[in-house]
């Protein structure tokens, strides 16, 4: 086998390896999502933009209670359900709670969890991140 050979058989391996470096680090530093494309995990997995979903709470004096997203915002929010890291949520977080004059929001990232019972399919929705501010 000529060194070319020998070259072009270690770029596939080496590509693939990269690849999967790349999505591991990514998962642990920004919690980012297979469905990102990220990492060969996109193919055996429901988690992506669809599967997750925001509830926002803020109290206003002393008084808890749902607020509803701005409409500019929900690109931002976009971003927050792919990648539910904790710098961009709590941005949001932050401009959710100055627009709406609150003391406090809470933001949480939902998902969902899907089991194969006796009865079928059950679907529940359960805490992906959940940040708080101040």
């Amino acid at each position: 086998m000529s060194h070319r050979d020998v070259t072009l058989a270690w770029v596939a391996p080496l590509l693939l390896v990269a690849i999967a470096a790349v999505a591991v680090v990514r998962n642990h530093t920004v919690d980012q999502s297979p469905w990102q494309g990220v990492g060969f995990g996109m193919f055996s997995s429901y988690d992506y933009l669809p599967s997750r979903t925001a509830r926002l709470t803020a109290t206003v004096d002393g008084e808890t209670r749902p607020v509803a997203l701005p409409g500019d915002l929900r690109d931002e929010l976009e971003r927050v359900l792919v990648a539910p890291g904790d710098g961009h949520a709590e941005a949001l977080a932050t401009e959710v709670m100055a627009r709406a004059g609150a003391e406090a929001i809470r933001l949480e990232i939902l998902g969902h969890d899907v089991d194969d019972t006796q009865d079928g399919l059950r679907i529940t929705l359960v805490p992906v991140r959940t940040v708080e501010v101040p």
